[in-house]
């Protein structure tokens, strides 16, 4: 928040996030909002504004090259339905009827550059038909590291969308075309379905996955090509733009499972990873806050930006989720006298409300639709002298 009306070549020299830092002459209030925990948001103009998030929660982001050693046993892991971790090893059913688990790993990673994910499979069954196998799913689905679909043949992965998931299944269901073998395949946004056009490649896998065993598996991406391979055979390779199918590059990953009548212990080990960087991306972690709409971060009613009566600039980064289409959210606002509000429409535009003891006015403009899930620059400046309110979006 600036206490001047900032002009267009101010605005558009400021809209890479932290291009901005503090103390600079005519900066009120500067958030970073990466605290990644808690509800308060530190001001780092050195003026002590802090401001309040309500109604939003906590996302991270993992940028650049990372690697991942021993996920199955880490803590953090986000466990969903009936999942467990065991000493050193994942389990994601046991070996009794309906169950659906998955695990997730906590944050976003940016998968879009490339990444390797391997691990070991061990599928139990000591009695009966063996049930139902596994998938390793990379998704951006609204539920998050809550995304859990149904038991059975749905192998709790039927309701992730938009995703893509590698199955590795082990009981065929006729109603989904299966193949009559244990089969490796790449399926498209929760799709069960092998005949329809969201099964990307199917292949037999190598022996069977269901004798109690250790099974290898490997699933790369070098940012053109997905290829899975099981205990040391490639079975499928196939071109694939992982960010146009599932809609951004930063994305959950994870495992799921299930039971039905027939059931099997289904067990990982040895999960590790890595992804790729492009080229002069730093290695790190970020926050940022994400809501459905009801959230903002609220700046209070500190007196300091009183000052700002008739000079006001504010701006924001945003960037829509799957699933915003159509919703209104405000971003940032102030409470008390002298109310404004920025927030996108549910058109995807901009909107500035701003509030004085003359009344209230509302603009909204732009003709780009911001609800496209990348990142925006938000700037509106009211000045009082020239009678003026202006919006602008990147820069623009």
């Amino acid at each position: 928040i600036w206490d001047v009306a900032r002009t267009a070549e101010q605005v558009d020299a400021s809209k890479g996030y932290k291009a901005v830092t503090g103390p600079t002459a005519g900066l009120v209030a500067l958030w970073y909002v990466d605290e990644g925990t808690g509800t308060n948001i530190a001001d780092s103009s050195g003026n002590g504004l802090d401001a309040t998030m309500s109604g939003m929660v906590w996302e991270s982001l993992l940028y650049g090259a990372q690697v991942f050693s021993a996920i199955q046993s880490d803590s953090n892991l986000s466990l969903v339905g009936d999942a467990a971790i065991d000493g050193s090893q994942l389990v994601i059913t046991e070996e009794v009827t309906s169950e659906a688990s998955a695990a997730w790993y906590p944050s976003r990673v940016d998968l879009s550059n490339g990444f390797e994910f391997s691990f070991d499979v061990q599928i139990v069954n000591t009695s009966g038909i063996p049930a139902d196998g596994v998938v390793f799913v990379i998704h951006t689905a609204p539920e998050g590291t809550s995304a859990l679909g149904q038991a059975g043949g749905f192998m709790a992965y039927d309701s992730i969308s938009p995703s893509i998931a590698v199955q590795l299944d082990t009981y065929e269901n006729p109603s989904d075309s299966d193949p009559a073998f244990n089969h490796v395949a790449v399926m498209r946004n929760g799709s069960l379905d092998h005949a329809s056009g969201n099964a990307l490649s199917t292949a037999e896998a190598t022996g069977t996955l269901t004798d109690g065993l250790d099974h290898s598996v490997t699933i790369a991406y070098d940012g053109n090509t997905l290829s899975v391979t099981v205990d040391g055979s490639q079975l499928i390779s196939i071109p694939l733009d992982l960010v146009a199918e599932i809609g951004c590059g930063f994305a959950y990953f994870g495992i799921t499972s299930s039971t039905g009548d027939d059931n099997s212990r289904h067990v990982i080990k040895n999960w590790n990873g890595s992804t790729n960087a492009q080229s002069g991306t730093a290695t790190q972690t970020t926050s940022f806050l994400q809501g459905d709409g009801d959230g903002e971060v609220d700046v209070g009613d500190h007196p300091q930006l009183d000052d700002a009566s008739t000079y006001l600039t504010l701006e924001c980064w945003y960037k829509s989720a799957p699933g915003d289409v159509g919703q209104s959210s405000r971003l940032i606002s102030r409470s008390g006298a002298g109310i404004f509000s920025l927030g996108i429409g549910s058109a995807g535009l901009p909107f500035l409300t701003f509030k004085n003891e003359l009344g209230t006015a509302q603009i909204d403009e732009g003709v780009t639709d911001l609800h496209d899930e990348l990142w925006h620059h938000i700037c509106a400046v009211v000045d009082h002298v020239a009678n003026t309110m202006t919006l602008y979006d990147d820069g623009v």
